[in-house]
């Protein structure tokens, strides 16, 4: 019993805490890190193929370069400090042959510091993906890159308070980016910082993160849903205990 209870637990874990992917972006003048995220990325694009249709094409971010591309101390509109990522992928771990293989999908992120808010903001965001030849057979184009801007109405959902003595980054479970075209991106298990100045590539133990609004919200139900369920646990054990020993006295009454 006991045996079974760790499985179903350890399930449970698996499920709500997915596996992600930590990416860092470090600043070459000091060899510190000003960027980290850990995430695990689910997308869904829209291409269009040689019959001028449109299809869909779902993916997922396995595998990348885990130290990032881009700049920790760039400009946004000229004037806004910024932190400007890139990471690169091939989608679904696919495998396109030399050359196609040198050209790599690409996710570029901006974070720019909101002195005016007192927060940390994700403000900009494109996907550069290719359709290689090799594997998407249908797209209309495969030999040039096409470019998946942010939805110019979508709200910006990632942004977080900072501080001034200590580290501040932020979490959510289930967060994400739009794009035109009908695509998206999503970002799960997301914890991010930025405008940082960390000695390793990894979050500090004493880093304060600050929940997304569902999260916040989830924070308070599921302590509720996992002790009624280990309560239910406990009463089918002890019904199954009880119903054991009803049966034990039967059979001892009967061979008297």
């Amino acid at each position: 019993m006991r045996t079974l209870l760790f499985l179903t637990i350890l399930s449970f874990s698996a499920t709500v805490f997915g596996a992600s992917e930590m990416y860092a972006l470090q600043n070459p003048d000091t060899l510190r890190y000003c960027f980290l995220m850990d995430v695990d990325f689910e997308g869904t694009i829209q291409y269009l193929t040689k019959e001028n249709t449109t299809h869909e094409y779902s993916f997922n971010v396995t595998k990348a370069f885990p130290d990032a591309d881009g700049n920790c101390t760039d400009l946004y509109n000229s004037s806004l400090a910024a932190n400007f990522v890139v990471i690169k992928f091939h989608p679904n771990d696919v495998a396109p042959p030399v050359p196609e293989s040198q050209k790599y999908w690409e996710l570029a992120l901006t974070f720019v510091d909101r002195a005016e808010k007192s927060e940390i903001e994700l403000v900009d965001y494109k996907l550069t993906a290719y359709f290689y030849a090799s594997i998407f057979k249908d797209a209309a184009e495969s030999d040039k890159p096409t470019v998946y801007t942010k939805e110019p109405s979508a709200e910006n959902t990632v942004h977080w308070a900072k501080a001034d003595k200590v580290y501040k980054a932020f979490s959510c479970s289930s967060s994400g980016v739009s794009f035109e075209n009908n695509s998206k991106l999503a970002l799960n298990n997301l914890k991010v910082t930025a405008f940082a100045n960390l000695a390793e590539k990894k979050f500090p133990t004493n880093m304060d993160f600050e929940k997304c609004p569902k999260d916040i919200r989830t924070s308070d139900i599921v302590p509720i849903v996992v002790g009624a369920c280990l309560a239910g646990l406990v009463i089918i054990v002890l019904v199954a205990y009880l119903i054991g020993r009803a049966r034990a006295k039967r059979q001892g009454y009967a061979s008297v």
